[in-house]
């Protein structure tokens, strides 16, 4: 959803959102997204041929850190297309690819694993200019001395979170 918002100061022709379910549909709209999509990965594929008029995805974010994500990524994107990996799948995670994909499809892939200081600053300064929207992906709202609970919902997952803030003067 950060990408989203991120993504959609670029003001692309269509900003397609994939999920696994439709709890994040109505947050990811309100970033910018101007699709969402769910389903099997056959029904995803059908729906991006047809929004891209069968050409493909000219770049594919995966921030799921699910390997099926990360092989329908390579499925979707269009010939000299850009992927970008995000997510972390997990050490036993291994891709299966065609031995030619990256040359018959001329693909750019691109790995992130780290943000320096200066990609916090820069984030930081672009809330603070509004230029990106971070509100809607604030669910929770604790005081420092709850930290603990705001842990535990980002681990257990019981109940919608997306990002808990903790508040240190409260």
């Amino acid at each position: 959803l950060l990408g989203v918002t991120l993504f959609a100061q670029y003001h692309p022709r269509q900003l397609i959102v994939v999920g696994r379910h439709t709890t994040n549909r109505d947050i990811a709209f309100a970033l910018g997204a101007t699709h969402f999509l769910t389903g099997s990965e056959q029904e995803i594929d059908l729906s991006i041929q047809s929004l891209t008029n069968g050409v493909g995805a000219d770049i594919i974010y995966e921030a799921a850190g699910h390997i099926s994500a990360v092989n329908m990524a390579f499925q979707l994107v269009r010939r000299g297309g850009h992927i970008i990996l995000e997510g972390v799948a997990g050490a036993d995670a291994y891709l299966t690819l065609p031995a030619d994909l990256f040359l018959l499809k001329a693909l750019f892939v691109h790995g992130i694993f780290a943000y320096t200081s200066a990609h916090f600053e820069r984030a930081l300064r672009l809330i603070e200019a509004g230029i990106i929207t971070v509100a809607p992906l604030v669910t929770h709202r604790l005081p420092l001395q709850r930290y603990a609970e705001g842990i535990a919902l980002l681990e257990d997952r019981k109940e919608r979170v997306i990002k808990v803030i903790i508040l240190p003067q409260e």
